[in-house]
């Protein structure tokens, strides 16, 4: 093997290892539950939209996605008079 295949093969053994450590099941039972938090209201509609992501296969676990009235943006593109409304910052299980 050459070294672009041995690189290749160390980041595939990676994702398959992190994909045991963090389903996406267990992910998505997370998500279920801070609908149920009032605190996170103004949140619902980014939240319903990672889970239902998650769900089709849209939105892969582990990588940083920001999600903004339900869709995915990128940060770097986001109008000015966007910045303050509310965003998603989904990612390896943490908020």
């Amino acid at each position: 093997m050459g070294r672009k295949e041995d690189i290749q093969a160390l980041i595939a053994e990676s994702e398959r290892r992190f994909k045991e450590a963090f389903p996406v099941s267990k992910r998505i039972q997370q998500l279920e539950s801070y609908l149920q938090d009032d605190s996170l209201s103004h949140q619902h509609v980014n939240i319903r939209a990672a889970i239902n992501m998650y769900k089709a296969g849209k939105l892969e676990y582990g990588y940083r996605r920001t999600i903004l009235a339900g869709t995915v943006v990128s940060m770097d593109a986001l109008p000015e008079e966007l910045v303050m409304e509310p965003k998603w910052a989904e990612s390896i299980g943490r908020q």
